[in-house]
């Protein structure tokens, strides 16, 4: 039997699938799925060919409301639980798996994602330690693009920072896990997060300030495709600035440091509003003009260490990042700037 999950109401769904695992299991995958007909195959074969003991751990597809043939591609395994919602975003499809799995260990992925062959396994490696309680895996892609690799370069780049901390505070649900147990105490994503944004940001630095372990494992890998396009890498980080700071909002003291963001990248941020106020400015004095030339330059001898690590990542990355850094800042920049606005005209609307 598989269950059927609307509006809150769970109703059983009579089905043929008589061969799920409905016994306790050790870990559980949840993946949340929206439109995904045309990529949760190949992340189910993943998931089924790990190098681990199939009946050690369950696969959770929740369907949030898609509208094209996602649930009946994933009923195609007969090993895999299928939950149905209707569309309330993300962070509330992965509520709702935590809460019907089985499992004492709960693993997220997304619905975009292949998992490597070894992804379960060394993804819970690190509970063998009792005060661990989230674990966070790394993203990788075959893509060649100059694009993708870049993004893939900067992926790095947050690892090699990370790699080098004995606890973190960020874990993204494209590669994550968390002790059930805890998942549930804290009472999972916050679902007032539409949209895949910084609901999973938001969680980790809720754990992370009360205190619990959370670690990185860069053995733990998925496969990705990212944005290829100009346009598309603008408006993803115009996207991650507005969301990040809802999260930075509820969790203000991450404005400084987290585990994740390279502090450079928040002086360039910096450097790109006093740019853009520079040039607001300009209009009443020329004098104003320097301060963008100040800004511009300043930005690029920031990037120079990032730069000089491309020489010897990826050559042909180096000439794009010239191009590529100041638009990450300044769509960064924006997307902060939106959310200021956002956040502030829901106060006055609450306000008034």
């Amino acid at each position: 039997m598989i269950w059927l999950a609307t509006m809150g109401m769970d109703v059983p769904m009579e089905n043929d699938h008589k061969t799920i695992n409905e016994i306790e299991c050790r870990w559980s995958v949840v993946i949340p799925a929206y439109n995904a007909d045309g990529r949760i195959i190949p992340l189910l074969e993943a998931l089924k060919h790990q190098n681990i003991p199939r009946d050690d751990y369950e696969i959770i597809v929740v369907d949030d409301g898609s509208n094209d043939g996602t649930a009946e591609a994933v009923k195609a395994f007969s090993d895999v639980k299928l939950i149905q919602q209707q569309n309330r975003g993300p962070a509330a499809a992965r509520n709702l798996g935590a809460r019907s799995a089985s499992g004492d260990v709960i693993l997220f992925t997304d619905s975009d994602c292949i998992p490597t062959s070894n992804w379960i396994s060394q993804m819970v490696a690190p509970f063998s330690n009792p005060q661990v309680v989230g674990v966070k895996g790394v993203y990788q892609t075959e893509q060649s693009s100059l694009i993708a690799r870049f993004i893939q370069a900067e992926y790095q780049d947050k690892y090699r920072k990370m790699a080098k901390q004995k606890s973190i505070d960020f874990i993204d649900t494209y590669s994550a896990a968390y002790r059930r147990e805890m998942f549930l105490k804290y009472q999972g994503f916050d679902e007032n997060f539409p949209v895949p944004s910084a609901e999973d940001v938001e969680f980790s630095f809720r754990l992370a300030e009360a205190g619990h372990l959370m670690v990185f494992n860069s053995k733990a890998v998925v496969n990705h495709v990212f944005e290829d396009t100009w346009w598309g890498y603008f408006w993803k980080k115009f996207k991650n600035g507005f969301w990040r700071l809802m999260a930075i909002k509820r969790h203000p003291n991450k404005i400084l440091r987290d585990s994740h963001t390279p502090q450079v990248q928040k002086l360039q941020i910096a450097l790109v509003l006093g740019g853009l106020l520079c040039a607001l400015m300009s209009a009443v004095s020329v004098v104003f003009w320097w301060g963008i030339l100040g800004a511009f330059l300043a930005h690029q001898i920031s990037s120079l260490p990032f730069q000089y690590r491309l020489l010897h990542q990826d050559r042909g990355l180096f000439p794009v990042s010239f191009i590529l850094l100041p638009i990450r800042s300044l769509s960064l920049c924006l997307g902060l700037i939106s959310g200021i606005v956002a956040l502030s005209t829901r106060w006055r609307k609450h306000s008034a």
